[in-house]
């Protein structure tokens, strides 16, 4: 071979340098191709997390308001159950044997008449428990419609029993803190019903003495619009606040009568003279400086004591 040829065979044959030199390039787009790839897969993965995400959000959603709706059935039920039971619990009558009984009977008469009274009571209704008190009998109906029909037998029998209002018949007592004191009660009820209220009475509360106070309890008709007395903040132009009547803890005594417990609503008993024990009001009373005996002597002590 001479030396042409053999120049000619070195030229057509490549060296491994420029072979290398040439499949450089070709590395750099495979690596290329692999992560774009890997970033479509990647992609894909992704948008299918989303995807369940996405259903198990709403799955989530769909259980959260199921427990919601379960929470507020059982609440609404508990509250209709806490209401029957205040119904049944509230509606309690009390009358006393003394009451009961004539001044011209005797003692064995009027056991007799208190038996076959209570006997007609008794059996002529359902109740949940009938017990002897201090003061008399207490008789706890199961339903109002009982209530109301011991509350006829006792108009029936001229038996004068004390009782409390059932919830839905009670009025609502809102106190009204910041009325002035020189603003009469007659302009103060007129700027209440100037607010589309319908107030029943008004009463300017007092301190001891009958120093007025810049308070006032409004009575109002039980009823969802006459609630929104509360969420009132300006009378006569003047900021108020508007507070339902809170209890005071004590055990009240209806003067009428003489027994602790009840007010003057729903109180049939016959008056009691404080001073004399008689049936009168004290005021009417004869005795002025005399106090002969006092109505009640052992049941006050044992509430002093438990006062104390």
């Amino acid at each position: 071979m001479n030396e042409n040829e053999s120049g000619r065979s070195r030229s057509a044959t490549p060296n491994n340098s420029e072979t290398r030199g040439l499949q450089q390039p070709d590395g750099p787009k495979q690596e290329m191709d692999e992560m774009v790839k890997m970033l479509l897969s990647k992609d894909a993965q992704i948008e299918e997390l989303n995807k369940k995400n996405a259903e198990l959000m709403t799955q989530i959603m769909k259980l959260t308001n199921t427990v919601k709706t379960i929470r507020e059935q059982k609440s609404s039920f508990i509250n209709d159950q806490k209401k029957d039971q205040k119904r049944k619990i509230q509606s309690v009558l009390e009358f006393s044997s003394d009451d009961i009984s004539d001044d011209g009977r005797t003692a064995n008469t009027r056991t007799l008449q208190n038996i076959s009274g209570v006997k007609i009571i008794l059996l002529s209704v359902e109740f949940q428990r009938a017990i002897n008190i201090d003061s008399g009998i207490r008789i706890v109906p199961k339903t109002v419609d009982d209530y109301r029909k011991i509350i006829d037998i006792f108009n029936d029998h001229n038996f004068p029993p004390h009782t409390f209002a059932l919830p839905e018949e009670r009025n609502i007592h809102a106190i009204i803190r910041g009325v002035p004191i020189h603003f009469l009660d007659s302009e103060i009820k007129h700027e209440i019903e100037s607010l589309g209220y319908s107030p029943l009475d008004l009463v300017r509360l007092k301190k001891k003495g009958g120093v007025p106070m810049p308070l006032v309890c409004e009575v109002l008709p039980k009823s969802e619009s006459n609630k929104q007395i509360f969420n009132e903040s300006i009378l006569f132009g003047l900021s108020v606040a508007v507070e339902t009547q809170k209890n005071t803890g004590m055990i009240g005594q209806y003067h009428s009568c003489q027994r602790y417990g009840h007010a003057q609503s729903y109180c049939t008993a016959k008056p009691r003279c404080v001073k004399c024990a008689q049936e009168h009001f004290t005021h009417l009373c004869p005795k002025r400086k005399e106090y002969s005996k006092n109505v009640r002597t052992a049941q006050f002590a044992s509430l002093s004591l438990k006062g104390t």
